[in-house]
């Protein structure tokens, strides 16, 4: 029995989903783009998935255990050899935070997973990276957090990844997804991939814009429901007496 990286791909996307979900009752959910860049020409430049809002960003590499490849090795680095540089420091630190590498293992029933930034993959032997369930709940959690955009370094960072490859740059398109003022799935085509960070500021803010005026007109509702009580105690009060 083989379980496919698509497979899990699928399943983190899923548990993402339901995670941000379950989040949605008490923080706003934030527009995100979700790119599944397996056999894309941006595959072999960035990886697997990518998965970005303006303020929260994964570039993720799944494999099998038993699907090592020298090609991802070289590409790791690759890109190790460029970071080292000194002027490359705040994109090495990125780097550890947004970019990981996932393993899959199975035997019979069981499935595990060796989780580590793809920086350190050749070294996951001895390294203690997150869970499966873990790595999608932080980046839950980032993504409904609130905090200014990040959409600059992030594109840093990917532009980064792409002169590493040594592979020209394409004009792939891109999706975002965000929830309307009803609670309907909106969804928004980017034409150019390069221009994704724009537009994800471009729709946080506006997400952002209206839940600030929703919770305004919460509180100015509150208030107005405050001063309603206070003049029917104080009403009660003239025509009987105080309580």
């Amino acid at each position: 029995m083989s379980i496919y990286e698509n497979v899990v791909i699928g399943n983190f996307l899923f548990g993402l989903g339901m995670a941000l979900g379950a989040r949605a009752r008490t923080n706003i959910q934030p527009p995100v783009s979700i790119n599944l860049l397996q056999q894309t020409p941006l595959d072999p430049m960035l990886g697997d998935a990518l998965l970005q809002g303006s303020r929260a960003m994964r570039i993720l590499e799944f494999k099998r255990a038993e699907n090592s490849s020298q090609k991802e090795a070289s590409k790791r680095r690759a890109l190790e050899a460029i970071l080292g540089n000194k002027q490359w420091k705040p994109l090495a630190e990125l780097s550890r935070q947004v970019h990981w590498y996932i393993e899959s293992s199975h035997s019979v029933s069981k499935l595990d997973f060796t989780i580590c930034p793809y920086l350190d993959f050749e070294h996951r032997s001895h390294l203690v990276g997150p869970t499966f369930q873990e790595m999608i709940s932080n980046f839950a959690d980032e993504l409904s957090s609130d905090g200014p955009s990040r959409s600059a370094l992030f594109k840093q960072y990917l532009n980064l990844l792409i002169l590493t490859s040594k592979k020209q740059s394409t004009g792939s398109g891109a999706m975002i997804v965000f929830m309307s003022e009803c609670g309907e799935l909106r969804y928004v085509a980017v034409e150019h991939f390069h221009e994704l960070d724009l537009h994800l500021d471009k729709y946080h803010d506006l997400v952002r814009g209206r839940a600030s005026h929703a919770s305004e007109l919460r509180r100015q509702e509150f208030e107005r429901l405050q001063l309603q009580e206070k003049k029917k105690e104080y009403e009660h009060e003239i025509q009987y007496g105080p309580r």
